[in-house]
């Protein structure tokens, strides 16, 4: 399988599926930034890395509700 970076990963998945809801997981807090310059609202959307089960249940369960 091919190496694809995140970003453009997002844009082929908005491009198959316009209306659809992406969650990023990173560790990458430059890149995330980076981000920020097309969409001030990328923090809503990203979970750093590492993170505990329950905390990741939450945040799932609040990107969820923020989705619908």
């Amino acid at each position: 399988m091919r190496k694809i970076d995140e970003e453009t990963l997002h844009k082929k998945l908005r491009e198959i599926v316009e209306n659809t809801s992406i969650c990023i997981a990173t560790l990458d807090q430059y890149y995330v930034r980076k981000l920020k310059n097309n969409n001030p609202d990328i923090e809503k959307i990203v979970i750093y890395k590492p993170i505990l089960f329950e905390e990741l249940k939450r945040k799932m369960k609040q990107f969820y509700r923020s989705t619908i």
